[in-house]
């Protein structure tokens, strides 16, 4: 498959900027820490009042997410680096700026952060987009794709642990960490 690693690859550890290897999302999708990461999230979304589903409608879904094999990723993937054949067809023909690429989880090539602020317009299209990108991605590597939501659960987690550590950090007002992390409940299917 065109996502398959040498053998000598297939077994590396992940490597990519420094600092990396820091934060929620790091820490979920390392072996044996998942549930205990969530579980912490889930704690402190419950504390500030929020609504939340069972704990293991997150973790279910993520325990094989979390498990993909490693893949070759490109690491910072965003729309000025894929270059498309035409407005008509949307065919992506290559990608550029590969100086981040790595061995890694596959899920870090779906890292909207990294997309600039223009994608964010069209958050409300965040799940159905994972969706389809990581039907075909996973297609094209060999992955198996499981339940195509954990992507979006993973990421919209992933984006309110860092509201909360930038919240604690004084960056962000109280009122704003509840919009974000409401905003991102509600697109999972939970509410307040």
């Amino acid at each position: 498959p065109v996502g398959a690693l040498p053998a000598h690859l297939a077994s590396a550890s992940p490597s990519g900027p420094a600092g990396l290897d820091r934060g929620w999302g790091r820490a979920a999708l390392r072996p044996g820490e998942l549930a205990p990461t969530v579980q912490a999230l889930h704690a402190q979304l419950a504390s500030l009042g929020f609504s939340l589903p069972p704990i293991d409608r997150w973790i279910a879904p993520l325990e094989p997410f979390a498990a993909l094999p490693s893949v070759l990723i490109h690491g910072d993937l965003h729309e000025d680096q894929i270059l498309v054949a035409d407005d008509a067809s949307l065919r992506i023909v290559g990608i550029l700026d590969w100086e981040t690429a790595r061995v890694d989880h596959p899920a870090w090539d779906f890292n909207f952060g990294e997309w600039g602020h223009g994608i964010w317009e069209h958050r409300q299209h965040f799940s159905a987009f994972r969706r389809r990108m990581w039907a075909t991605y996973c297609r094209r590597r060999g992955l198996p794709c499981g339940d195509a939501s954990a992507l979006h659960i993973f990421f919209s987690l992933v984006e309110m642990a860092w509201c909360l550590g930038e919240h604690d950090a004084g960056r962000m007002d109280a009122a704003r960490l509840r919009g974000e992390c409401a905003w991102r409940l509600a697109s999972l299917g939970e509410g307040e």
